[in-house]
């Protein structure tokens, strides 16, 4: 009875020793102590569930217990299920890391593994020297290693797969602990104890270290791809800036020329063409205000370039920006899908035999998501289907290098799972845009 119950205890440290393990790289410590309490439960009823069923240790019970034991996290902490996979397989690993150290340690004192099947001392020896280890490893082994953040779903499967493949070595370490009692193995049970154990042992830590090395240097790659990101989006800001310097200095270089035609339209005492004259400048120091008080930096650098433009060909932007101080969608991307819009509509209306040129810029945040519109005038001679619209559609002659605005749209806004919707309304082209954003 005693056996029984030390057994049953040794499953309930077993089963928070791994979600202590879990609990350095998932969301556990976020989630109250009532989901922890059900979730040490429900593991340690199916752990003593599939050892009563096939037995301690046995191929079909532990593959069970992780199995379910995974879908227990992934229902009640909310996590991707690759990586509570991922995290159970190396807390395996690290608990017959632990495992094999405690066997070793007990082996100059005669006690081999079988006999913690059957002694109540030998089992709780091993059961408390384990898991010592296990938890000094964890408490003070892992402190520097970070959550797996820069680890792609490819790479999670192969060292997955790799993971199993040493439980398959682990699974045949624990069938010769059981079978020490033959003949071949007893007459040198030591020797045979020591070297699978050594083998098994050096095995294990050299997928563990392995791995390590291998997360290492995914997360490198991702600080190399956050600092790429941070890179393109300093360029951004530095073009966007170079463009609006630019136009300042072309407006420095023709405030003189501005003010002597004012001044002889004074002198040939034409002072309605001279006031029709500064309404024109007037306007476009406007434009210019406007673009400043935009509110988001990357709008304002974006729209500096794209109006002006816009008023050259006498087509009127109409904008309504309504954005929070911080948003999660990057600046690259934002820049991509208005800036891409903004051009395929300036095509549109350019290409339009008539002065009534328009377009019309919302974006705004409703439920969560980033919303975005533009309508813009275009000819009705013109006509694009939905299969035009799902690829690259272009209204000029040289289709192989152009076309691609729909497509880099499509591709920023996929990139947060947002949707996309393009609609030709003959006169009128329809762009909406919802983009997901977490606070």
């Amino acid at each position: 009875m005693g056996f029984l119950i030390l057994n049953h205890i040794i499953t309930i440290v077993d089963a928070a020793l791994i979600m202590y393990f879990a609990s350095k790289f998932l969301k556990i410590k976020k989630t109250g102590w009532k989901n922890i309490i059900l979730t040490m439960f429900l593991i340690m009823l199916i752990n003593t569930t599939a050892a009563e069923i096939w037995g301690q240790g046995n191929p079909i019970a532990t593959l069970s217990m992780i199995a379910l034991g995974g879908i227990v996290y992934k229902i009640i902490f909310r996590e991707k299920l690759l990586n509570i996979y991922l995290y159970f397989f190396l807390g395996i690993l690290l608990m017959f890391v632990a495992e094999a150290t405690a066997v070793l340690t007990l082996l100059p004192f005669g006690i081999t593994p079988d006999m913690m099947h059957d002694s109540f001392i030998a089992l709780l020896m091993a059961g408390f020297i384990s898991k010592s280890i296990y938890y000094i490893i964890v408490r003070f082994g892992l402190t520097r290693l970070k959550p797996f953040k820069g680890i792609s779903k490819t790479l999670a499967y192969q060292i997955i797969l790799i993971c199993f493949f040493n439980l398959i070595i682990i699974f045949m370490a624990l069938w010769f602990y059981k079978n020490l009692q033959m003949p071949l193995i007893k007459e040198n049970v030591h020797a045979y104890v020591i070297l699978t154990t050594l083998g098994a042992l050096l095995f294990s830590l050299g997928i563990l270290s392995v791995t390590r090395g291998i997360i290492k240097q995914s997360q490198k790659e991702a600080e190399w791809l956050v600092q790429e990101t941070e890179y393109k989006r300093q360029m951004f800001y530095i073009k966007n800036i170079e463009d609006m310097l630019k136009s300042i200095k072309a407006q420095r270089h023709d405030f003189i020329n501005h003010i002597n035609c004012i001044y002889g339209l004074l002198q040939l005492n034409k002072p309605e063409e001279a006031k029709k004259y500064i309404d024109r400048l007037a306007k476009e120091a406007l434009v210019f205000n406007n673009i400043i008080d935009t509110g988001n930096p990357v709008l304002s650098a974006l729209l500096s370039t794209k109006i002006p433009v816009a008023e050259r060909n006498n087509v009127q932007i109409y904008t309504d920006i309504r954005l929070p101080e911080k948003i999660t969608i990057e600046p690259i991307d934002i820049s991509i899908i208005i800036g891409n819009l903004l051009d395929n509509a300036l095509e549109a209306c350019v290409e339009m035999d008539h002065d009534d040129k328009s377009i019309e810029l919302e974006v705004y945040t409703r439920s969560n998501n980033l919303i975005i519109k533009v309508k813009n005038s275009k000819s009705q001679l013109v006509k694009t289907d939905a299969v035009h619209l799902e690829g690259g559609f272009t209204s000029k002659t040289d289709k192989e290098n152009h076309g691609f605005g729909l497509f880099n749209i499509k591709q920023a806004v996929h990139k947060y799972d947002g949707m996309v919707k393009f609609e030709d309304k003959g006169c009128f082209f329809l762009s909406n845009i919802a983009i997901p954003m977490d606070y």
